[in-house]
């Protein structure tokens, strides 16, 4: 298996991991957090409402015809108001532009500002990710397509129908 990846080789946004037996390259932000919103007035850090805020990463890839990536959130979110907006990115073998990540803002109630009757959202610039730190985990993972079996009865099983909670605690 081969994958190519086209960033600035001087100084470039993907890391292989640090240790051995780690899964996941670091992508790091190669650009200011872009805040998708309705900013008040001119502002560019308080908004009526924000859709998502996202960051690209400038890393371009070109994995063989066997492989795709998933992009996961690093453990380091846990200390930012972030969520991934997608909970996990899949990146088809075929795409070729930049890797971004967008991410929900989990606004706190510090984050809230009250003006004339009108509540907004000012983004605590400390709880986003900067231009430069790690931002998301790339993963490789090997196409596997089975044979689908097109049946409107599906073999009896031992759990057959049981959803949420059926397996007990």
């Amino acid at each position: 298996m081969i994958a190519q990846v086209n960033t600035d080789i001087k100084n470039p946004k993907i890391k292989r991991p640090a240790h051995q037996g780690d899964a996941g390259y670091d992508l790091i932000a190669d650009t200011d957090a872009k805040i998708v919103g309705t900013p008040k007035g001119k502002s560019k850090s308080v908004f009526e409402e924000v859709f998502y805020i996202e960051y690209d990463t400038g890393v371009k890839i070109a994995p063989d015809d066997s492989m795709y990536s998933y992009i996961f959130p690093r453990s380091s979110i846990s200390k930012y108001n972030l969520a991934l907006a997608n909970s996990v990115g899949v990146i088809d073998t075929g795409y070729r532009d930049s890797i971004k990540l967008r991410f929900k803002y989990i606004a706190q109630p510090s984050d809230y500002i009250l003006e004339e009757g009108k509540l907004y959202l000012k983004i605590n610039k400390e709880k986003i990710y900067s231009k430069g730190e790690k931002i998301g985990q790339l993963i490789w993972v090997t196409h596997h397509h089975p044979h689908i079996e097109f049946n409107s009865n599906l073999p009896i099983s031992d759990r057959m129908i049981g959803g949420f909670g059926s397996t007990g605690i």
